[in-house]
């Protein structure tokens, strides 16, 4: 027994070495190799540039440079140039356009220059032989009042000293029709044809010749009334002893002429620049033509548009009338005025 035993212990410190290794000897440390693992840790770093990569991604949305094609319709302004209005000349308003001038603040009304035919409409069976031939005539532009002078108007000339106060202050049957502040806005009567030229030149305008007086209420067609080819009839104009006097001027839109002037038809004939021959129309100017120099009948000058008291024959746009003016040859000769007689005034374009 005491034999095996020593076996025994002798075996297990033989085991015992075997499993430890020699004394002396440091074998601890080899467990260091296992930390070569260590070098997995560089994983850690690349996990880190992966993410970065996305940034340039917002370059992309940089690309407003996309915002200069919208500059392009730049180019389209200089059609302003192309744009603006061939502008109206300044010595031509707007055809038909008014506006009001001084001292006594009528409106007048734009003419366009141009020809027209001035006489005998074809369509007119019931003209006079002085409105033969129909003629074609060139005018200037130029203004022409809107309606007769008025009684207010030619006050303020005569307050001036400028004018002489009307032949009688009556017209027809109204009694101190000039003075009465009821008829301020009707048409100043009983004037003389001087009367009348020292009032537009007062005012700083003149008489209209007869050819402008004419297109200014014909326009360019052959009408025979300002108004078109309806006749004459109380929507249109004070005629024929409907109110047996002047009424207030413009009281008649209807009436009105190509250009927007109004009472070139009845209510009180109008006295224009020119002298009266009843042959004129033969010899006429075609360009601007101011009336013969001359007339066999003394002072005679042209009066147009009819009256109160007139038949429709005379209220055509072509009727010529005539009456006396002052005549320095004849200082005691007649001279015409009537309660059916005023005047207009117009002036040339500046």
């Amino acid at each position: 027994m005491r034999r095996s035993t020593i076996y025994m212990v002798l075996l297990a410190v033989m085991i015992v070495t075997l499993a430890c290794g020699p004394f002396g000897s440091t074998p601890t440390p080899a467990p260091i190799p296992t930390q070569a693992p260590l070098p997995t840790l560089p994983p850690a770093p690349t996990l880190v540039p992966p993410t970065l990569p996305p940034i340039p991604t917002v370059a992309p949305t940089l690309p407003k440079p996309t915002v200069p094609p919208t500059q392009p319709p730049l180019p389209t302004q200089p059609p302003k140039p192309t744009a603006t209005v061939v502008p109206v000349k300044p010595t031509e308003p707007p055809v038909g356009s008014g506006k009001v001038v001084k001292p006594d603040d009528m409106e007048v009304i734009a003419i366009p220059g141009g020809k027209f035919q001035m006489g005998r409409s074809p369509k007119d069976s019931i003209a006079s032989p002085d409105e033969d031939p129909m003629h074609t005539i060139e005018v200037s532009a130029f203004l022409i009042d809107k309606t007769e002078v008025t009684v207010r108007m030619y006050t303020l000339c005569v307050k001036a000293g400028a004018c002489k106060e009307p032949i009688s202050p009556n017209a027809a049957d109204i009694k101190n029709y000039f003075y009465d502040p009821a008829y301020q806005n009707y048409p100043v009567v009983n004037i003389r044809w001087d009367d009348a030229k020292a009032y537009c030149e007062w005012a700083g305008r003149r008489l209209p010749t007869e050819a402008e007086w004419e297109r200014a209420a014909r326009g360019d067609d052959i009408r025979i009334f300002p108004w078109g080819a309806d006749d004459p009839n109380t929507n249109f104009l004070n005629f024929n002893y409907l109110r047996r006097a002047p009424v207030q001027v413009g009281s008649y839109p209807k009436g009105a002429s190509p250009y927007g002037v109004l009472d070139m038809a009845g209510n009180v004939w109008e006295w224009v620049f020119d002298y009266y021959l009843d042959d004129y129309y033969k010899q006429s100017p075609v360009v601007n033509p101011q009336g013969p120099a001359s007339t066999f009948r003394g002072e005679a000058r042209v009066f147009r548009g009819g009256a109160w008291d007139s038949a429709e024959q005379q209220v055509r746009v072509s009727k010529r009338g005539f009456g006396k003016a002052f005549d320095k040859k004849n200082p005691d000769g007649a001279v015409t005025y009537s309660s059916n007689l005023g005047f207009r005034c117009a002036m040339s374009q500046k």
